[in-house]
């Protein structure tokens, strides 16, 4: 994992009997120590993003929400390395191709978006973010996934990520990490315009250090 990656993740992973390695400078550099571990050891190595089982999982998401909502026509969905979206998408395009999909990250994590609209790979800058989850580079699989999935996606501020994850505990007692809470903050912050309603958003995520999570609702008050 990267050494700044939040605590409670560390911990929940450590609670589970694992050996926790924190010394990778991000989430793409910890994939390639993972890969390499794995060569080396014998370790099946599980991809975050990409892989039949993985994307299967990620698609239950969809279909709990259909269950729920079986008229809804729009799904906003958090958007990283492409995996959950990449599961939930692959779900609507067959079970209910008429609901639009649209993806939100930060403006931190724009890997996805910024490929969107240049038609290829671009690889961006690493700059810290509360969508911590949603962080690292994307690659030509991925860029595959969002053009086979996405109607459209939109990016939101760090700031405004930090106001949704207020509301969602104040208003809903919801606690989001910012990778959850990217979605509510694009509803919030009015990017997102003339959806068809009824309208579904992933809120995927709780793992936000309690400190960080005083931190924000301190400035909101």
């Amino acid at each position: 994992m990267p050494s700044n990656a939040p605590a409670v993740k560390k911990e929940g992973i450590a609670r589970r009997g694992a050996r926790v390695l924190d010394d990778a400078v991000d989430y793409d550099d910890a994939m390639v120590r993972a890969r390499a571990l794995a060569a080396e050891t014998g370790a099946t190595f599980v991809h975050p993003c990409l892989g039949v089982p993985l994307l299967a999982g990620q698609g239950t998401v969809a279909s709990e929400v259909l269950d729920e909502l079986p008229s809804m026509r729009t799904l906003l969905v958090c958007v990283g390395g492409g995996g959950l979206l990449g599961g939930v998408g692959a779900l609507l395009l067959s079970e209910a191709p008429h609901v639009r999909v649209i993806g939100v990250q930060s403006e931190h994590t724009d890997a996805m978006s910024r490929a969107i609209e240049a038609g290829h790979v671009v690889e961006i800058e690493y700059r810290p973010t509360l969508a911590d989850g949603l962080a690292g580079q994307i690659d030509d699989d991925a860029l595959a996934i969002g053009q086979a999935t996405l109607e459209s996606i939109v990016t939101v501020t760090e700031e405004e990520i930090a106001s949704a994850i207020a509301w969602l505990w104040l208003a809903e007692g919801i606690r989001a990490e910012g990778s959850g809470a990217v979605c509510v903050a694009a509803l919030r912050a009015g990017r997102l315009r003339h959806l068809a309603p009824p309208i579904a958003a992933i809120v995927s995520g709780g793992n936000i250090d309690e400190q960080r999570l005083q931190g924000i609702l301190a400035k909101a008050e």
